[in-house]
């Protein structure tokens, strides 16, 4: 249409003489579209949402690092409407979180309705495996340490060659069973050769509850002792 009216002008011109056309006005800019997961409302009410899912997923049934993202759309009230597992590292996990989801609803009225009960939202969760209690960990590792120092008092450890600190890597069954038991360092390797004997002769430690299991990488810990005695010959 620019050059049409400059082709006009120059024709008509010619018989009634033609002044310049002002400039044309600048559209003014249309402001770029507010991204849903952009309002603070939104992404807190997510968050909130996220966690009653994490907290409705049945104890030890995600194994560390299981990844599930959902796809929900929410009613006005709360409830879900629809949930989809769009993306999941097993297709159990996916199915665990989505029960978890439907068992965590209602979430209370949803802010920005064009976002949350027109629009699906996605939620990812990632699992850090079974919840712990780090607390009665470190009492749990504690006791086990001061188990095996018990034993290396006895006569037929306390005579034996063998002094200093020692880190002893130990895996245990859930039931407290000895899995294995080996030296990670030792200032005395005959003192690291009798703590190892030591704890493999107990054999069978008190049983890890989940929440202990799950904070002792599975039952597997390092111990620190410091073995009593007298040095072993170099």
């Amino acid at each position: 249409m620019r050059g049409a009216a400059h082709f006009v002008c120059a024709v008509v011109g010619l018989a009634l003489g033609c002044r310049a056309a002002p400039p044309a006005t600048p559209p003014t800019p249309t402001p770029p579209p507010v991204l849903c997961h952009e309002i603070p409302a939104v992404a807190e009410y997510l968050e909130a949402a996220s966690q009653r899912i994490v907290n409705a997923t049945p104890f030890g049934e995600l194994d560390a690092r299981e990844q599930v993202t959902l796809g929900i759309r929410f009613e006005r009230d709360g409830a879900l409407r629809e949930t989809r597992v769009v993306k999941a590292s097993s297709e159990a996990a996916g199915a665990i979180v989505q029960r978890a989801a439907a068992d965590a609803a209602p979430f209370g009225p949803p802010p920005h309705a064009e976002c949350l009960v027109k629009q699906e939202s996605l939620v990812t969760l990632v699992s850090l495996g079974p919840r712990c209690d780090e607390s009665r960990a470190g009492d749990y590792m504690n006791a086990v340490a001061a188990r095996v120092l018990e034993r290396l008092a006895e006569d037929e450890y306390a005579t034996r060659p063998g002094t200093g600190r020692v880190v002893l890597d130990v895996t245990l069954e859930e039931t407290g069973v000895l899995r294995s038991a080996e030296v990670v360092r030792a200032d005395d390797a005959p003192a690291g050769e009798k703590a190892t004997a030591a704890a493999r002769e107990i054999a069978i430690f008190p049983p890890l509850d989940p929440e202990i299991y799950g904070c002792t990488n599975r039952g597997s810990f390092n111990v620190w002792l410091t073995v009593p005695g007298t040095p072993g010959a170099d």
